[in-house]
Order: C-alpha cells, then sequence, then structure tokens
C-alpha cells in the first residue's frame, strides 16, 4: 500500500469536520467516557439532469 503524506488538523471538542466521503480520514483514539458522533451525507445528481441545468439555465 502506498503511503501518502498526512496532515493533522486539530479541533476543539463540540467541533464539527465537513470533507468529501472520498477522502481518507481517520481519527486518533477518543479518550473521554462519552459516545463520539458521527454523520454521512452523500449527494448523487442524475447526469442527464445535471447536463440540462449546464446547457439550458
Amino acid at each position: 500500500m502506498k503511503q501518502w503524506p498526512t496532515k493533522a488538523v486539530p479541533m476543539k471538542a463540540g467541533s464539527a469536520s465537513f470533507h468529501s466521503g472520498h477522502l481518507i480520514h481517520g481519527a486518533g483514539a477518543n479518550m473521554t467516557p462519552g459516545r463520539r458522533a458521527a454523520m454521512t451525507i452523500q449527494m448523487y445528481v442524475k447526469l442527464v439532469e445535471s447536463f440540462a441545468q449546464i446547457m439550458f439555465f
């Protein structure tokens, strides 16, 4: 497996991260007694609809 450079992005408690689901990402261990919440939202656009919007609107 190829090794890629990593970039640490420290965040304060209660912060949120918004990024592409295609981005390889991770987090260190949760060192608190509470749960770490996560939510994923993925958007899909039909190619034909997208093309029509670009060409005619």
